[in-house]
């Protein structure tokens, strides 16, 4: 992949990452942890197929927040969504 931009060929990098569900740190659902995050697994697989394949993003990276954060997650207090310092840590990775 690449463009053209102030008159110079740009080759910009790409990163693809893997999600992680939440519902891991005990907190109570309308529905078990296991059925909240049951698609995690085939949607990260699928997400890595489809980009492996892709020739648009043949060139791209491919890793996951797990990979990313050495498995160091955190959730706000809703245990679903990341907290500020895993957002900031994925966005230095993605930023650097």
């Amino acid at each position: 992949m690449h463009c053209e931009y102030e008159g110079k060929d740009v080759t910009p990098s790409v990163t693809v990452i893997g999600i992680v569900a939440g519902a891991r740190k005990g907190i109570v659902l309308r529905y078990p942890a296991e059925e909240f995050n049951r698609y995690e697994e085939d949607y990260n697989a699928l997400l890595k197929e489809t980009v492996t394949n892709s020739e648009v993003l043949q060139n791209a990276e491919w890793t996951t927040v797990p990979v990313i954060l050495n498995n160091v997650i955190g959730f706000i207090s809703d245990g679903l969504h990341y907290n500020d310092e895993t957002l900031k840590k994925l966005a230095d990775y993605i930023s650097r």
